[in-house]
């Protein structure tokens, strides 16, 4: 049951109130701040949607909800070509954030200062700082910073990715850069699945290998399962993953390994 608010909720789609354009380090006070940047390429469409019979309908998402399910409904005609990044201010420190689609109608009971475009580097190198030790706003904060566009992102995720001192940091960076940069950060997510000295790490990253798009990390899980010098449960992990693909390289290797001596 949706709790009922005192006042009237605010629908919007892109701003509620312009204010002039300020750097975000200059951010202060409390509630919702907004700006937009520029959507790394293989972006969906971020939105919230109701579901009837496997169709999607867009609907508003609700920023004052703590969770509630978002994504992306297939891939869209045109790509979005911009993103909005919305931070919950509790004494200049975000306690939230939310990123969609630019073009993504959202609702709050209260107002959003909107800052316009922001240049996707100081973007990213605010919400890098803000990184503390809470991790569900840790995740928020990564999915936010997987979104830009530019290397400046990415190479931002791959340091959290292999140095950050938490291990869940460390995978929700891992996981959103196999969600948009896969293919162009297979030399990081080798070298994790490979030598990471956490077990649950290589653990992590042979699933992202799994889950690629075109298969791009089909043949990285057969390395795994083809040489004795990995560890023995990490084989086993890369050889479950590959049962579970469609992929036509996994079923031929596994079944050569099935009639092998």
């Amino acid at each position: 049951m949706r709790r009922p608010y005192a006042c009237a909720v605010v629908v919007l789609t892109l701003l509620a109130v312009s204010v002039p354009a300020v750097g975000l380090d200059m951010l202060s006070g409390d509630g919702w701040r907004s700006w937009r940047v520029a959507a790394v390429g293989n972006v969906g469409d971020l939105c919230c949607y109701d579901w009837n019979a496997g169709n999607a309908t867009r609907k508003p998402c609700d920023l004052d909800r703590r969770s509630g399910g978002y994504g992306s409904a297939g891939t869209p005609a045109a790509a979005p070509e911009t993103m909005q990044i919305y931070a919950l201010l509790d004494g200049g420190k975000p306690v939230r954030v939310h990123t969609f689609s630019a073009s993504c109608p959202v609702t709050s009971t209260g107002e959003i200062d909107d800052l316009g475009r922001i240049d996707e580097t100081d973007s990213v190198a605010w919400l890098q700082r803000q990184v503390s030790e809470e991790p569900v706003l840790n995740g928020q904060l990564l999915a936010a910073i997987s979104v830009h566009g530019g290397d400046y992102s990415r190479d931002v995720l791959v340091r959290f990715a292999e140095q950050h001192e938490s291990l869940q940091t460390r995978k929700d960076a891992l996981f959103w850069l196999g969600q948009f940069r896969g293919a162009e950060t297979m030399p990081t997510l080798e070298r994790i699945a490979y030598d990471d000295p956490d077990g649950g790490m290589r653990q992590h990253a042979l699933f992202i290998l799994s889950q690629l798009p075109n298969e791009a990390g089909i043949d990285s899980l057969i390395a795994v399962v083809g040489n004795r010098d990995f560890r023995y449960e990490d084989r086993k992990n890369a050889l479950f993953w590959l049962a579970q693909s469609n992929s036509d390289r996994a079923l031929e290797f596994l079944a050569a390994l099935l009639s092998s001596d």
